[in-house]
C-alpha cells in the first residue's frame, strides 16, 4: 500500500471493537475533551508557557481560542488528510497546532526544533507533509501574527480511529521510520502512564520533553485534558532552569529521563535538600534503567522515584507504583498498563531466562513506514498485532518483567532520543579516511550516553573526530548525530554467522 494510502486509511488491529468494548478506545478524540473543558471550566489554567524567556499562563478559553486561530490559518493552506509539519521549542503554539491540525482533518508531523535541514527534509518526503511553522521563522505561518479568521466547521475534524500523529524512530534496524498513532492508541498511552502516575490527585506537571515527542505529547498536550491539571512548558532544559521552573511554578511531578535526573542531582549538589523545590512530589523516569551511581544520590532529592517504559512505537507500555521491592522491575520496566499485554520470546544466543519483549494492545502504533520508500513495514495484522520491542528482558521475582539489555544497534544522542545508526554509517562511509565504520552506544558516565564511531580506516589514512564530525555538518546532518567518540579498529569482530559483533565493539568503545 503506498505511504499516502497507510496514513490516510490506518489498519487498525483485529481486537479494535475488543479495545472499545473495554474502554480503552473511545468515540471521540481530544478535540471533544477541550469542548468540554471549554464548557466545563474555561477559566481553568491549561499551560504554563515559559518558553523565549517570558512567562504566560494560558487557562482553557485562551488555548482553545489559540486552536481556532491556528485552525482557522492552517485551513487557508491544508485540508482533511494532509499532513501538517512543525519545528517548534516546548511554546504553547507546539500544544496547539496539534489540536488545531486535528480541527482541519490534518495529521500534524511535529519536529524537534534541534532537528538538522537533511532531517526535516527526509521526514517531509516520507509523509509528504508542507511546513506550516518553524523557530527559525519559516513555514507558512506566522505564529506571532495569527489573524482573527471565520471559525472552522467540524465535519472535517479527525476521527478516533484516523491517524492524528506521525512521529519518527530509529527502532531497533537503525533507519528512520514514520510512527503512525491515532487519537485512540495516545489516549490509552495517556491514561495508561499519566493516569497512573498522576490520577484525580491535584498536579501540577512538566517535563523537559517537548510536545514533538510522544512523552511530550501525552504530558503537555493530552493529560492536561484528560487529567485535568496544568502543564509547565520551558524552552530551556538545563538542569538549573528546571529545578528553577518546578520551585516557581509549584510542580508537583516530573518526567524526565534517566540522564536529565542524574544531571539534576548533580545541580543539587550533595546538600541539596536545602534547595529541593518544596512542591514535588514524584520524579517519573523513562528511557533507560538508573545506573547504580546514580541511585546513590537519590537522597538529594528525597520524593517518590517512578519509573515508566515505553517507545515512540507505544507510548505508554508500563508505570511502577514506587513503592515494590527493590531489585525487582520497579526500576526497570514497571507493571504494564491496562490492556497492554508483554510477552518473552526466545533471542538466538541470549542467557537461559532472557527474551526479546514483545507487546499487544490499544497503545500500540497502527503502523510503521520506511522513510526511504514509503513502504509499510509492520502492522497491526503482523504477528496477531504483537509488536517486536528489540528490549531483552527476563522476568524477576515477582513475575514482571526486568530489563536486561537494549538491542545491539540502538544508540542515543545527546538529547537522549534514538539515533538512526544506518543512515549515519552510510554518510561516513562516504569519507575518504573511512573504509568501513558502525555507530555503538559509548558511555562516558554511568549515565552518559553518546555515540561513537569504530572505523576501519582506509590504508594509509588517519580519520580523525573533528573530520568525520564536519564531514556529517556538511550534509544538514543533526547535531545529536553526531559522533562524540572514535575509536579506530584494524577488523570488525564478527559473531558465528558473519554479522559484525556490536556488543564485543561496544566493550572495545568503554574499555
Amino acid at each position: 500500500m503506498p505511504r499516502s494510502d497507510v496514513i490516510a486509511r490506518p489498519t487498525l488491529p483485529a481486537a479494535a471493537d475488543a479495545f472499545r468494548a473495554a474502554g480503552h478506545w473511545r468515540d471521540r478524540t481530544h478535540l471533544d475533551d477541550l469542548r468540554d473543558e471549554l464548557a466545563r471550566d474555561p477559566g481553568r489554567p491549561l499551560l504554563v508557557d515559559r518558553s523565549r524567556g517570558g512567562r504566560r499562563v494560558l487557562d482553557v478559553a485562551a488555548v482553545a481560542d489559540g486552536v481556532e486561530r491556528l485552525a482557522a490559518a492552517l485551513a487557508r493552506h491544508v485540508g482533511r488528510g494532509h499532513r501538517v509539519a512543525y519545528r517548534l521549542s516546548n511554546r504553547w503554539e507546539t500544544v496547539a497546532l496539534f489540536h488545531a491540525c486535528g480541527r482541519v482533518g490534518a495529521v500534524a508531523v511535529p519536529m524537534p526544533a534541534s532537528l538538522g535541514p537533511a532531517q526535516v527534509e527526509q521526514r517531509l518526503a516520507a509523509t509528504g507533509a508542507v511546513l506550516v511553522a518553524d523557530d527559525d521563522g519559516g513555514g507558512l505561518l506566522d505564529l506571532d501574527d495569527l489573524p482573527d479568521g471565520p471559525s472552522v466547521g467540524t465535519g472535517d475534524e479527525i476521527g478516533p480511529d484516523d491517524v492524528a500523529l506521525v512521529l519518527f524512530t530509529s527502532g531497533t534496524t537503525g533507519t528512520s521510520k514514520a510512527v503512525l498513532h491515532t487519537a485512540n492508541t495516545l489516549v490509552a498511552s495517556t491514561r495508561g502512564t499519566l493516569g497512573a502516575l498522576v490520577g484525580d490527585e491535584p498536579a501540577r506537571v512538566m517535563t523537559p520533553s517537548v510536545a514533538t515527542h510522544a512523552i511530550g505529547v501525552m504530558t503537555s498536550v493530552l493529560s492536561p485534558l484528560l487529567h485535568r491539571h496544568p502543564a509547565v512548558l520551558d524552552d530551556d532544559g538545563a538542569p538549573e532552569a528546571v529545578l528553577r521552573a518546578v520551585r516557581d511554578e509549584d510542580v508537583t511531578h516530573l518526567l524526565v529521563g534517566p540522564r536529565g535526573y542524574d544531571a539534576l542531582l548533580d545541580a543539587l549538589g550533595p546538600d541539596g535538600t536545602a534547595t529541593v523545590p518544596p512542591s514535588l512530589r514524584t520524579v517519573a523516569l523513562g528511557g533507560a534503567p538508573l545506573a547504580r551511581g546514580v541511585l546513590r544520590k537519590a537522597d538529594r532529592l528525597p520524593v517518590v522515584l517512578r519509573i515508566h517504559w515505553g517507545m515512540t512505537e507505544v507510548p505508554g507500555g508500563g508505570v511502577s507504583r514506587g513503592q515494590e521491592v527493590p531489585g525487582t522491575s520497579w526500576h526497570t520496566m514497571g507493571h504494564a498498563v491496562p490492556g497492554l499485554e508483554r510477552e518473552l520470546r526466545p533471542v538466538e544466543g541470549a542467557a537461559a531466562g532472557h527474551g526479546e519483549v514483545h507487546v499487544r494492545g490499544p497503545q500500540v502504533t497502527v503502523g510503521l513506514l520506511d522513510t526511504g520508500d514509503g513502504r509499510a513495514v509492520w502492522s497491526p495484522r503482523d504477528d496477531d498485532g504483537w509488536y517486536a520491542t528489540g528490549d531483552i528482558a527476563a522476568h524477576d521475582e515477582t513475575g514482571e518483567l526486568a530489563f536486561v539489555e537494549r538491542d545491539a544497534d540502538e544508540v542515543k544522542g545527546s538529547s537522549g532520543m534514538l539515533v538512526p545508526t544506518g543512515e549515519v554509517e552510510d554518510l561516513l562511509e562516504d569519507h575518504p579516511d573511512v573504509d568501513e565504520v558502525v555507530l555503538v552506544a559509548h558511555h562516558p558516565g554511568e549515565q552518559a550516553e553518546v555515540p561513537a564511531a569504530v572505523v576501519v580506516p582506509v590504508a594509509g589514512r588517519t580519520p580523525t573526530l573533528a573530520a568525520l564530525q564536519q564531514h556529517l555538518r556538511d550534509r544538514g546532518t543533526t547535531e545529536w548525530y553526531l559522533p562524540a567518540h572514535l575509536a579506530t579498529i584494524d577488523r570488525m569482530p564478527r559473531d558465528a554467522n558473519g554479522k559484525i559483533d556490536k556488543k564485543a565493539l561496544r566493550s572495545f568503545v568503554d574499555g
